[in-house]
């Protein structure tokens, strides 16, 4: 189960969730708007405090599925000629 999920099934808000888990409320709502990913810290804290109903594994993407980047290649990435 996600995140978002678990607080609509649970009719919690971000920042009652956030006080339960030990967190920022700030950093609960931007994992849930996707602006951040968070720390594993993060997740093992998002974990406990829902019983194991988000799961670490909830966080994890195939490395398939993974964004790609938008960002300009550096020098760093781009071999010497």
């Amino acid at each position: 189960m996600n995140l978002a999920s678990y607080l609509a099934q649970n009719k919690l808000k971000p920042t009652q969730f956030a006080a339960r888990a030990g967190v920022p409320a700030s950093t609960i709502t931007r994992i849930l708007s996707g602006a951040r990913r968070p720390l594993f810290d993060t997740v093992v804290k998002i974990s406990e405090a829902t019983g194991g109903e988000v799961a670490l594994s909830d966080f994890v993407q195939p490395a398939d599925a993974a964004p790609e980047s938008t960002s300009e290649p550096t020098e760093a990435d781009c071999p010497a000629s």
